[in-house]
């Protein structure tokens, strides 16, 4: 199963109850897996508000409504819902929100199409709300355009839904019991290729969603459709996305946002935005005009590949003697420039060459050396990498987090084997843990891996 499903319990019996003696339910507005939402009045401050209350009280729904609330108290920023009380009725777990008087991102796009400036606009305050969350260690993990709404005649947004969010050590636990029976968390249409795996995922899992949730708005549709389910997680792990000038031809959209789009979409984690502020810096460099396509680098785009491909080799068709002629030789300089290349690898990423550059990083440049700890982990020299890592994020867990999976993706990246994968997800368990030890199990588990 890949999204919640829809409760057939709904708490309709609420309606018309005054809970705590404060919130008056009027009505119910929307139900999901977690709970069901109603409008309310809150009379103490003579208000609209909304309240959700939870389906049922089994297990599963209670671990995750529960976990929802408590993510949702810690996010205080002008584009995320605001949620301000919670407590218990009659058994049943509920929080109260913000009421937002307005429609939801799937209703704009209904109205396909939408001018790009709008577009850009309300992305932009996306990017704020996930960066805000991003830096508090939250991963939404189901971004789609039901869980955004659109207020005012300004388009103001707020983020909905932080039902699967992933949060800290909350997750370790939670989330283990939940998907032990096999299901998926987020959305098809939405979901990102390594979170259709059931991989634990960081923020640029979010990034990838944003994609798909952009790509819909340029072009009215999700760059990836089907009938079933499995049908769409193919395509999101191996085919490639249409680019949203040719899925749209009439939106005439200039490259430079093809590739933004594109980049969001690109199927390892690595080679995506990194974070929900490098989209927005990008999205404000297109709107201020200051953003060139040459600014924006793209991998695992097989199609254009095969174009430059057909291109070169259409180039020289006209002079096939000349072709014939100049292989020798181009032979000759492939050998001379593959010899060149080992050379400077080995003299360059050799660990104990990189273990003294690496440390001169560190002293001249402060942070900048993770760089160099990434580098060094990539090539094995893990106990160097670790000796970075100490002085560069003593501190910041976020910070160990993202160096260690940044690490992971540059080791799978470098020898193509699993490993990587494995200090990724050692590295988020690491990051889920409270202990100010995190450097030390950090050794810990570099010395496993590496010995």
């Amino acid at each position: 199963m890949l999204e919640e499903p829809e409760s057939s319990t709904v708490r309709v019996d609420f309606i018309g109850k005054l809970v705590e003696g404060r919130f008056l339910i009027e009505k119910l507005i929307g139900q999901g897996g977690n709970g069901s939402v109603f409008i309310a009045t809150d009379i103490k401050d003579a208000r609209k508000v909304a309240i959700k209350i939870a389906n049922d009280d089994n297990p599963n729904t209670v671990k995750r409504f529960n976990r929802e609330t408590r993510t949702a108290r810690l996010l205080k920023h002008r584009n995320i819902v605001d949620v301000f009380h919670y407590g218990v009725e009659s058994g049943y777990p509920y929080f109260v929100m913000e009421f937002i008087d307005g429609k939801r991102l799937s209703d704009l796009i209904a109205e396909h199409p939408i001018p790009l400036s709008r577009i850009i606009h309300i992305f932009k305050q996306i990017c704020e709300a996930l960066s805000y969350a991003h830096n508090q260690g939250i991963v939404h993990r189901d971004l789609k355009p039901s869980n955004v709404m659109l207020s005012g005649n300004d388009d103001t947004v707020k983020l909905l839904d932080f039902g699967v969010a992933t949060q800290g050590e909350w997750d370790v636990g939670d989330d283990s019991v939940i998907t032990r029976s096999g299901e998926i968390i987020g959305t098809p249409l939405y979901i990102s290729p390594e979170q259709s795996k059931g991989k634990r995922v960081d923020q640029r899992s979010d990034i990838y969603s944003l994609g798909c949730l952009l790509y819909e708005c340029l072009v009215g549709k999700p760059p990836y459709m089907g009938t079933i389910s499995v049908e769409i997680l193919a395509q999101h792990e191996n085919a490639e996305a249409v680019a949203p000038s040719e899925a749209f031809t009439s939106g005439n959209y200039p490259k430079v946002i093809d590739l933004i789009v594109l980049k969001m979409l690109a199927k390892k984690p690595i080679n995506r935005y990194q974070t929900a502020a490098d989209v927005l810096s990008d999205l404000q460099a297109f709107e201020n005009g200051t953003l060139k396509a040459s600014q924006i680098v793209l991998f695992e785009r097989k199609k254009d590949e095969a174009a430059v491909e057909i291109q070169t080799t259409e180039a020289v068709k006209p002079g096939g003697r000349l072709l014939k002629d100049w292989r020798p030789f181009a032979c000759l300089c492939g050998l001379i420039l593959a010899a060149l290349i080992i050379f400077q690898i080995n003299n360059t990423l050799n660990p104990s060459t990189y273990k003294a550059r690496g440390m001169v990083y560190y002293h001249d440049r402060g942070d900048e050396g993770k760089p160099g700890s990434l580098f060094l982990l990539a090539n094995g020299d893990g106990e160097s990498a670790v000796k970075l890592l100490e002085f560069v994020v003593p501190e910041e867990r976020r910070n160990l987090f993202s160096t260690a999976t940044g690490a992971g993706d540059i080791y799978e990246v470098t020898y193509h084997k699993k490993d990587g994968c494995n200090i990724v997800d050692n590295a988020f368990w690491l990051y889920q843990q409270s202990s100010s030890e995190d450097i030390k199990a950090l050794k810990s588990t570099i010395h496993d891996m590496f010995s």
